[in-house]
């Protein structure tokens, strides 16, 4: 099965470490799943300040 692993940024990884789902960080910050979803894309997509100090906050 090539080929079928999501390529994820540094907060996915902490995410599947951790085993926290998207749902439920979206959930406690305030941030909606598809900004969550889109952060944990590969690098290019890394947190604008605001959301960076939203998530911090938890």
């Amino acid at each position: 099965m090539f080929g079928l692993v999501k390529r994820r940024s540094r907060f996915g990884k902490y995410l599947d470490d951790h085993s926290i789902s998207q749902q439920e960080i979206a959930n406690e910050s305030g941030v909606s799943k598809s900004t969550i979803s889109r952060l944990c894309q590969p690098e290019e997509n890394e947190p604008t300040v605001g959301v960076q100090k939203r998530l911090l906050e938890l």
